[in-house]
């Protein structure tokens, strides 16, 4: 996969993303509208993320690899 994660704001259900190995770029900042996110694997991408959105991502997921 390519381009940004735009598209997950209007998926605030999303529990569960799995996708790293892809070419994804930019930031993590539509993933804060997925309130129900609790697993996050975005591994070997080209995103950018912030403290602040790492240490957002750690504690609302059980399980994180940004």
């Amino acid at each position: 996969m390519t381009g940004g994660l735009e598209a997950l704001q209007l998926c605030p259900d999303l529990r569960m993303l799995h996708a790293h190995d892809n070419r994804l770029t930019g930031g993590l900042e539509p993933l804060r509208s997925c309130t129900a996110l609790n697993e996050l694997f975005l591994s070997n991408n080209h995103l950018v993320a912030s403290e602040e959105d790492k240490a957002h991502f750690e504690e609302q997921c059980e399980l994180s690899c940004i």
